[in-house]
């Protein structure tokens, strides 16, 4: 099976339809396409592996997290305050919105914080300062509401009450809390579902969860390869070289086609979703936004997706408006 650009966009509505929220992942797409040919060959239950990356550490960024954790990150957080202020300040001066290092900058602000965190999750479109440039004040949170910082602060801390032994327990505390439920296992529940097929998920078996959670740190990561307690457990069933490469997501090519074939078709339907009379979008940052991905300048096809499954949805459930996609 192969899916091009006009279906991905002709599915729009109907994606929108299914996932009933904005849940905003790529992945939706072609999960659809798999779960229908799936029923067209007469299957109606399949097991998928939700919830393995989570337990058991078998993301890259995972990885990186920690590497970064044990090392830059731990020095910069043992610097004074002031000094660690001062750093991210200058740090975030220098940077600017140079494309390509808003994580940096990231970092540096959080860092710089007294109970500033690396890791807030493994699907996040716009970080505090992104998310404040294509917004305006009219999506403010209430003076007494949480700022994403803090849900990140709330949720470390819980993992910390349940025994939390290191980082690498709070990364995935925190991916078990917010990513998994809230993204992952909505996805393929309403994708598939959508298609009359019904997804299982083995990994997230109560007691295997006991059983990961469990193992140590230094079992899940290790020579920088994650998920490496799982690759030994079944290196005689499957083949060294399908076991060991480097992990491959299950991805939409939505940075190409948003560069090309879609990339009318998005900045039509960005400027004429009724969203925009809510006035809580910034129109001229999201237009920038589009403009220096299909430039080439910067890649924001994951925030563009974002925006745009935001607007739909709005248009869809809420305005009642046909999509321009349709």
């Amino acid at each position: 099976m192969s899916i091009g650009p006009d279906d991905l966009w002709g599915f729009l509505p109907d994606l929108v339809h299914h996932q009933d929220e904005p849940i905003a992942d790529p992945v939706c797409v072609p999960l659809h396409f798999v779960a229908r040919l799936a029923k067209q060959h007469g299957v109606t239950v399949v097991h998928v592996g939700e919830g393995a990356d989570e337990l058991l550490a078998g993301y890259p960024t995972y990885v990186q997290a920690l590497a970064m954790e044990q090392g830059p990150w731990r020095r910069f957080r043992q610097l004074p305050g002031p000094l660690r202020r001062a750093a991210a300040a200058a740090g975030g001066s220098v940077l600017g919105r140079r494309p390509g290092y808003e994580l940096h900058r990231e970092a540096l602000r959080r860092g710089a914080q007294d109970d500033g965190r690396l890791w807030w999750g493994g699907a996040v479109a716009f970080y505090e300062q992104g998310l404040d440039r294509v917004t305006t004040t009219a999506l403010a949170p209430a003076p007494d509401g949480e700022a994403p910082r803090d849900v990140v602060a709330a949720i470390a801390a819980d993992a910390d009450r349940h025994g939390a032994r290191d980082e690498l327990d709070r990364l995935i505390y925190q991916d078990l809390r917010l990513r998994l439920p809230e993204l992952l296992l909505m996805r393929v529940d309403k994708l598939t579902m959508a298609n009359a097929v019904e997804a299982r998920v083995p990994f997230l078996d109560h007691e295997l969860v006991e059983l990961a959670m469990a193992i140590p740190a230094g079992e899940k990561v290790r020579d920088g390869v994650g998920k490496h307690v799982l690759k030994r457990a079944v290196a005689d069933l499957l083949p060294h070289d399908l076991l060991w490469r480097p992990k491959q997501g299950f991805g939409t090519p939505v940075s190409e086609w948003f560069r090309g074939p879609l990339g009318d078709e998005l900045e039509t339907t960005l400027e004429r979703s009724a969203i925009n009379e809510l006035g809580v979008l910034d129109r001229g940052a999201v237009a920038d936004l589009l403009a220096s991905h299909r430039s080439g300048r910067a890649e924001r096809s994951f925030q563009l997706w974002n925006v745009l499954n935001l607007s739909a949805w709005f248009d869809h459930w809420i305005a009642e408006r046909e999509p321009v996609a349709a």
